[in-house]
């Protein structure tokens, strides 16, 4: 069976893009749930369905802002603004 990282690597990639832009931009699980950003929390969701309750959120967030960037959604730029 593979490692969290890897099913949550894999749950990342999965995600369509306005998904994945949802994770990158929401600035964590708590405060997509607060805001009520609900495509960021479907996201979220679906990625720790995959991994496991105990997975970090911020681990979540970041590797979804490489993922919109490897897919060109965002530019350098935004990259470095959302990279935790």
């Amino acid at each position: 069976m593979a490692s969290g990282a890897v099913r949550g690597t894999q749950a990342v990639a999965d995600l369509p893009d306005d998904a994945v832009l949802a994770l990158a931009r929401s600035d964590g699980f708590k405060l997509a749930r607060r805001s009520g950003d609900e495509d960021a929390i479907r996201a979220y969701v679906a990625v720790i369905a995959q991994t496991g309750p105990h997975t970090n959120p911020t681990w979540i967030t970041s590797q979804a802002v490489l993922s919109a960037y490897d897919r060109g959604l965002i530019d350098e730029t935004e990259l470095d603004c959302l990279s935790v």
